[in-house]
């Protein structure tokens, strides 16, 4: 994150190197500590899918500043 990430924000936004027929459904898991002790407000969620990208958002709860989050994803058709 930056120095001062706000809620309700997009984190990060994934561009599939293909586009799909149809917009995929995506799963996100954490994959560092800093990712695994979000909940709640601070939960991150897969948003926005497209045939082409999928977003990273932040809930009602802005995530920590400086931090390092990290996370897997599966993409399902």
């Amino acid at each position: 994150t930056g120095t001062s990430p706000s809620a309700t924000a997009t984190v990060a936004t994934v561009t599939f190197f293909a586009p799909y027929n149809v917009a995929p459904h995506v799963i996100l898991s954490p994959h560092n500590a800093a990712a695994a002790a979000l909940n709640g407000a601070t939960q991150v969620f897969g948003a926005g899918e497209s045939t082409a990208h999928f977003t990273v958002t932040s809930g009602s709860g802005a995530l920590a500043a400086s931090t390092t989050y990290q996370w897997n994803y599966q993409v399902i058709q």
